[in-house]
């Protein structure tokens, strides 16, 4: 042990002189450090394994746990509470670190900016359908795959309102792989379908192949004729409009991000935008078609996810493609610096530097935690104790030994969140009519008996 001298030349000093043999020495230290010998190494016809025959009962001797195991725990467990609260929460929320606009800067009404950047373009196709304000897209080969985009578009003074027309999610699902009847876990005529090709996950009442996926259904009744498709029973019968509020960007310099988000709240959607979606043809006219060839504009989600904090897409549409980009709303400066509370800064700052200082902490009280087992000599007494920050061991218990004692093996299992067991094997000292010692985690059997002289017995 480090410090001024062991802490048992107190202890020593205050019991009396023992008889020792010439070649033993006073007190001995010895560090558990070894491995707990397996239980299967345990002779399971004899429940007292007898005492080393080189055991001296009178020579005062002391074990220390390791700290290895118990600090590399701390350290890896410290680590991730930090990043995962330092930096994933407390650095956002407080603004520690100011970010810059790494592209274009709108500004606002109030002297302020947005930043815009991220811009991509996609190359597309397009078709309208006759005397309808409904727009269809055809994206060409984007991320690998090929899709459709159908659009609605609606003018409004204060926000307009773009429809993507998407299957009715609450009743259809989309997977990788289906087959009629390619299991039987749900019984039979059904549909059983799979995202990979090893096992099916889950069954249906219909299914029809779209594009390169499976669109699956449990809302019609089960029946030998659902292993066809049907246009009847096509989902296509069964679309909504997903709809996003949208204004132009230009129309940003003449309000502030107050402005907006008041506006946004006051603007309601149109009644196409509830319930299943009518491609049926409606008077056409200029106000209401998708603005193609036209300027960029913002769209906004639905209000029950909208922050002032959020990014919004920003879409620009035109004959030969379509232009995707993003503005975040956070203020910067007209040097592209973000805007930000210095007092909320500082604040977020002192939570860092005291979780830092937490940590280390934390990390030092495990390195120097520390349990101590010590024999009393001739008082045949067995003595816990403990120390933390390396400072004095306190007394943690005590117990007298008697021909009677024996040193108790047992073993307790426990089961993690995600059903994994696991075994530890914990030990005792047990002197009759006296209450037992617990020991604590960290003493190897073979210590624990060359110190007390003890024999053991399993209780298991």
């Amino acid at each position: 042990m480090d410090g001024d001298g062991n802490f048992w030349d107190q202890t020593q000093n205050e019991i009396k002189a023992a008889t020792v043999a010439p070649n033993t020495s006073s007190f001995e230290s010895v560090e558990s450090i070894e491995t707990v010998i397996p239980v299967s190494d345990i002779n399971p016809k004899i429940s007292q394994l007898n005492v080393p025959d080189g055991f001296i009962p009178h020579a005062p001797r002391e074990i220390v746990s390791s700290v290895i195991a118990q600090t590399a725990v701390v350290i890896v467990l410290g680590a991730v509470l930090f990043v995962a609260i330092g930096l994933a929460f407390v650095v956002e929320f407080f603004n520690v670190f100011p970010m810059e606009c790494d592209g274009e800067l709108i500004e606002l009404d109030d002297g302020t900016y947005l930043c815009h950047s991220d811009s991509y373009r996609y190359n597309t196709a397009y078709s309208f359908f006759e005397n309808s304000t409904v727009s269809v897209t055809i994206f060409d080969g984007v991320d690998g795959f090929d899709y459709i985009d159908t659009l609605r578009w609606e003018h409004s003074d204060n926000f307009s309102v773009l429809g993507s027309l998407d299957p009715n999610w609450d009743e259809w699902s989309t997977w990788r792989h289906c087959e009629w009847e390619g299991d039987s876990f749900a019984g039979e005529t059904r549909w059983y379908c799979s995202y990979s090709v090893n096992y099916y996950e889950e069954a249906f009442a219909y299914c029809e192949p779209s594009d390169s996926l499976w669109m699956c259904t449990d809302q019609y009744r089960i029946s030998e004729s659902n292993r066809y498709s049907s246009e009847e029973k096509s989902y296509t019968n069964d679309l909504t409009h997903s709809c996003f509020k949208a204004i132009p960007l230009s129309e940003l310099s003449n309000q502030t991000l107050s402005d907006i988000e008041f506006k946004f709240f006051q603007q309601s959607y149109p009644a196409w935008c509830d319930g299943r979606a009518i491609l049926s043809p409606e008077v056409n006219s200029n106000d209401t078609q998708l603005p193609f060839d036209g300027e960029a504009f913002l769209l906004f989600y639905d209000e029950l996810y909208f922050e002032i904090q959020n990014n919004a897409d920003v879409m620009q549409y035109s004959s030969s493609g379509v232009t995707s980009s993003s503005v975040m709303f956070e203020i910067f400066d007209e040097n592209g610096r973000e805007i930000i509370d210095v007092e909320m800064q500082m604040v977020g700052i002192s939570i860092l530097v005291f979780m830092g200082l937490l940590y280390i902490l934390g990390v030092y009280a495990a390195y120097t935690q520390k349990s101590y087992i010590a024999h009393l000599g001739s008082e045949n007494t067995v003595v816990l104790k403990s120390s933390l920050f390396n400072k004095p061991a306190k007394e943690r218990g005590r117990i007298h030994l008697m021909p009677a004692s024996y040193l108790r093996e047992y073993i307790t299992y426990s089961t993690d969140s995600e059903g994994n067991s696991s075994s530890t094997t914990n030990y005792e000292i047990c002197t009759p009519e006296q209450p037992s010692l617990s020991i604590p985690s960290g003493f190897s059997r073979q210590k624990l008996v060359e110190l007390t002289g003890l024999p053991v017995r399993r209780d298991y």
